[in-house]
């Protein structure tokens, strides 16, 4: 270029611009620099080299990690962030959502070149997508596109296996390439090829639906050998401690007017702020909760939950919980669906509904079968949503109202099997309209083996410019 400039006479040629590691990186992958920002892609240092890093995101649709691209050695493959290994998903900011159509392929710089062709197109870390993952795509039409090799068709069976019932439907992409054993050809090659843009649309649009993707879903029981079960990790998580296992559905039952929804309420708010519940028991750490209402109305839930935040000295504003007047039917398929986008929605872990009668039909209520088909089901919409259930329910009434309450004390067919862990309350001695003071008992205990019986003692207290919590009093009695 300078014999050229010298030649035309042009003094002084300002050499060609340097381009920047985003422009060589997508230069190098065959895909656009907007296609890599809308990733998330930044320019970053790594030991010391300048690199592209991709947003990575976990099973919550939250950013949890990251992906670098660079121009030579391993980095030109591209590196999880140290420590986090290759776990996690690639999307070009937003998230699926039901009804929309996404395009599923191995690793971020496919997934580039199709969102640089106008497709919602997510990047998988391997060529399988761990099952946890499949929660992101419900509701959704997926096509899978797997590179030309037989470890990614492998890969892509199991990844179809695991969105099978949970995607509204499931196709699979065949790229027009021979198949060898390992590094075939994936979607940027095909681009490459003349005509390569209205192939791979073509093939998009000729996706194979899979066998079982929408109204026969596959079904796939889990196997567990005994040298498994043996080994294995499978520890009980306390989220507060010696009161509640974490991800075992739970039951809040006591009489009526007993002060249950006051209790959840502090509940939500000790799990939110990674308090002590009641001012007693430790909350091990913060989860994000939903708490739904049909009983209460969001007036009494406001006040309440302001002396509550009160006395435990946050505020209402600050808390992670969402609220809800409404109340999911537990008979209704329709309802499983928006429950699911409502969870979903907000990463919820602890779903607490207040109370259960309003959410079941009334029709077979003493029947065992029909009541637990209703709580399993919707144990099982928490359950795939790693989300857990929390329901508040009344007791029968008992001949001596003031001594501690049993677990047989639970109204209706069903809840008394179905509680894996439960939280009992009732009154020690009758209560004095216009005091405030309770006099309760609370039972906590579980499958898990905790248990334990406290006297609790609630002092509620409202003035006249507002609402205001003197702050709740516990005492022990006789070491229980």
């Amino acid at each position: 270029m300078e014999i050229v400039a010298r030649a035309l006479g042009i003094d002084g040629a300002s050499p060609a611009p340097q381009r920047s590691i985003l422009e060589r990186v997508a230069a190098s992958k065959r895909i656009t620099v907007s296609a890599l920002e809308a990733f998330g892609a930044v320019v970053a240092d790594r030991d010391g080299q300048e690199v592209v890093r991709i947003l990575v995101y976990n099973e919550r649709g939250s950013s949890h990690s990251h992906f670098d691209l660079g121009i030579d050695g391993k980095l030109s493959k591209g590196m999880f962030k140290a420590g986090k290994g290759s776990s996690g998903l690639f999307f070009p900011g937003s998230l699926p959502k039901p009804g929309e159509i996404w395009l599923m392929v191995e690793g971020p710089k496919d997934a580039c070149a199709l969102h640089g062709l106008g497709f919602k197109a997510c990047g998988l870390n391997t060529c399988e997508m761990n099952a946890k993952y499949a929660r992101l795509f419900r509701g959704m039409r997926v096509i899978l596109i797997p590179d030309r090799d037989e470890k990614s068709a492998e890969g892509f069976t199991k990844t179809a296996n695991r969105l099978l019932g949970v995607a509204t439907s499931v196709h699979l992409v065949t790229l027009p390439a021979e198949r060898t054993p390992t590094h075939g050809a994936d979607v940027r090659d095909i681009l490459a090829k003349q005509d390569g843009e209205s192939l791979v649309r073509q093939f998009i649009e000729d996706a194979e639906l899979i066998s079982g993707s929408s109204d026969s879903p596959r079904i796939e029981f889990q196997r567990i050998t005994s040298q498994k079960l043996d080994s294995g990790d499978f520890a009980q998580e306390y989220l507060v401690e010696g009161v509640m296992v974490a991800q075992q559905p739970m039951i809040v039952a006591g009489p009526q007017k007993s002060l249950k929804t006051s209790v959840m309420l502090d509940l939500a708010v000790s799990l939110s702020t990674c308090g002590h519940f009641l001012g007693r028991f430790k909350v091990n750490r913060a989860a994000n909760v939903a708490f739904m209402s049909g009983e209460s109305g969001l007036a009494i839930i406001q006040e309440t939950a302001r002396r509550i935040c009160k006395a435990a000295g946050t505020q209402l504003s600050s808390l992670n919980i969402i609220w809800s007047p409404d109340l999911p039917r537990f008979d209704r398929s329709d309802h499983h669906d928006a429950l699911e986008e409502f969870l979903v929605a907000d990463a919820v872990e602890t779903l607490v509904i207040d109370p259960a009668y309003l959410a079941m039909p009334s029709e077979n209520a003493g029947n065992l079968f029909a009541q637990g088909e209703l709580l399993r089901t919707m144990t099982e919409v928490c359950g795939r949503n790693g989300v857990q259930l929390i329901l508040a329910h009344h007791m029968k009434n008992r001949a001596n109202p003031f001594e501690p309450p049993e677990l047989s004390d639970i109204s209706w067919s069903g809840f008394q099997e179905f509680a894996r862990q439960w939280i009992l309350i009732g009154r020690r001695e009758r209560y004095e309209p216009g005091t405030g003071d309770h006099r309760l008992w609370l039972i906590a205990a579980g499958s898990a083996g905790h248990s334990g019986l406290w006297v609790l003692d609630v002092a509620e207290r409202v003035c006249t410019r507002g609402a205001e919590t003197v702050a709740c009093g516990y005492s022990e009695r006789d070491g229980r």
